[in-house]
């Protein structure tokens, strides 16, 4: 059983039905506070579906530099500081978000991950030695962000990100 899909193992995790229309959560959960002025306060778990859960594994591992917070025949997790990225077997992720069926890889893009880095430059040249090749990038966006961005071996994509000074030059 995934990590998402077993309710044991999300017992810090607030139950939907605690929320109501138009009302936030009062109070705390686990010594942790679910609730902020203007609603959820942060996301704690990204769940990604993978074809094939040992590579992934070990593209995050190896990547990443991460070792798995929780691992069963179905899924991986990895903690990237306050959020877990979940990696879940496809043919589990049906009962995780039934009636809703898992799309394909080759369905397209539908999301973007960013990590924030110091220097995407040193940072991708990390990654090419890691075997990693890169979709675009490095490149200053107009938004005052030097970006690039990678696939995981599930097709997921994830951006790095660093903040340019745009009083320099501008």
């Amino acid at each position: 059983m995934s990590l998402a899909g077993n309710p044991a193992r999300l017992t810090e995790i607030p139950r939907l039905s605690q929320f109501r229309a138009g009302r936030r959560l009062m109070g705390q959960a686990n010594g942790r506070n679910w609730h902020s002025e203007r609603g959820f306060e942060s996301v704690g778990a990204i769940t990604l579906f993978v074809e094939d859960l040992p590579a992934a594994r070990s593209f995050y591992e190896r990547v990443f530099g991460r070792t798995a917070a929780f691992e069963d025949d179905s899924s991986a997790a990895f903690k990237f500081d306050n959020t877990l990225v979940n990696l879940v077997d496809t043919q589990a992720a049906g009962q995780v978000i039934a009636p809703v069926a898992v799309a394909s890889r080759s369905a397209g893009a539908r999301f973007l991950l960013t990590i924030w880095v110091e220097d995407v430059d040193a940072a991708c040249a990390e990654l090419a030695t890691q075997g990693v090749d890169l979709l675009n990038g490095p490149v200053d966006r107009p938004w005052g962000l030097r970006t690039a961005s990678f696939t995981d071996p599930g097709g997921h994509i994830w951006e790095l990100a660093q903040s340019l000074d745009m009083s320099e030059g501008s």
